[in-house]
């Protein structure tokens, strides 16, 4: 169980952290744009950037280990486009 309960709570902790990140990221778009509250598109926005340095992030990561998962990735972005 040490180790189910370790695992979770890194989970726990790295969420937290990407909900911070992307508040602070949709209040900077809100600021730029002369919001005076954090508005649908800041968010969508925000969400969008955030979303993109994840995948990113992990293709990074992933690329020499995996390249059939940056594969998967890539054409799952390709998808959405």
């Amino acid at each position: 169980h040490t180790a189910y309960r370790r695992q979770r709570q890194m989970c726990i902790r790295d969420s937290s952290r990407d909900i911070i990140t992307l508040v602070k990221k949709a209040l900077g778009n809100a600021v730029s744009r002369k919001h005076i509250l954090i508005e649908e598109k800041d968010l969508i926005d925000a969400l969008t950037e955030y979303s993109k340095f994840v995948l990113d992030t992990l293709i990074t990561e992933l690329t020499p280990i995996h390249s059939e998962i940056r594969n998967f990735f890539m054409n799952c972005l390709a998808r959405t486009k």
